[in-house]
């Protein structure tokens, strides 16, 4: 009886500990309402790519990749790292996703790569490509179109999930916050963060960890980003990281959550 009593103070006195007024989520927690937000911040990013290269949107990007790959099938001819291949009957199923020529006889061909070519002849090949100016231009602005194509997926992936969810939840939190049992502070009122928070920490996430990195790291950002701030959040005392610095915002425990100042006082002074 007496180690069930204690037991029971021990208990007691570690939910004390682990419900500080307003503390930062555990890292169980920050791990799965960030898998979560990830998740599907990627999932709705790549529907939105999906249907926007089937859109009249993507035109000038596959006008671009046409060229490009004109380019490298001459390119291949010419120093001997491809070959002409016929297209008949027998073989055509094999090549449907190359891009096809005529020859002067109204001949269909592809061009394939050569098998166990030599290091002089890929040389020889990449050093052609990198010396053609109209090569160089091309993939510039076929990259540009990229960027830009992926900015927009982006922003509509990133607008709905950190953005527009939060602003619609009494709790300011994403859905994998939701999940996780964590919230959104205001750090200057200690109290539930309004509209604008929630609109400036998305702005920063959006411009400065979103589409600046992707510029550098492309589709790797998904991963690396979040990796990141699952680090600092989980190694710095507030558990905030830069977004929360700059917004006034940090994500705290849901059970935590102690308003040191009435809702109605911040309305007032906003």
């Amino acid at each position: 009886m007496r180690m069930t009593e204690s037991n029971q103070s021990l208990s007691s006195a570690d939910d004390n500990l682990n419900f500080q007024p307003n503390s930062k989520p555990k890292f169980s927690q920050r791990l799965a309402g960030g898998a979560i937000d990830v998740c599907l911040i990627f999932l709705f990013y790549w529907l939105c790519y999906f249907v926007t290269m089937n859109t009249p949107i993507s035109t000038q990007y596959k006008v671009y990749q046409t060229q490009l790959t004109e380019i490298q099938d001459e390119t291949k001819l010419s120093t001997g790292y491809g070959e002409a291949v016929y297209i008949t009957a027998e073989n055509e199923n094999d090549y449907t996703g190359y891009l096809q020529y005529s020859d002067e006889e109204e001949n269909v061909y592809v061009v394939v790569n050569v098998e166990n070519v030599s290091d002089e002849i890929y040389a020889s090949y990449v050093a052609s490509l990198k010396a053609n100016e109209q090569y160089k231009n091309l993939s510039f602005d076929h990259d540009l179109v990229n960027y830009g194509i992926n900015v927009l997926c982006g922003t509509l992936s990133l607008g709905l999930f950190l953005l527009a969810i939060p602003l619609f939840n009494k709790r300011r939190a994403t859905i994998g916050q939701l999940a996780a049992e964590e919230q959104l502070l205001s750090v200057r009122y200690e109290g539930k963060a309004h509209w604008y928070h929630v609109f400036f920490r998305f702005l920063f996430i959006y411009l400065l960890e979103g589409c600046l990195p992707f510029l550098f790291f492309g589709l790797y950002t998904f991963i690396a980003v979040p990796v990141i701030f699952l680090i600092v959040a989980s190694l710095s005392k507030s558990g905030r990281t830069l977004h929360g610095l700059i917004s006034g915002t940090k994500v705290i425990d849901k059970k935590t959550f102690t308003p040191l100042v009435e809702e109605e006082e911040t309305e007032k002074n906003d």
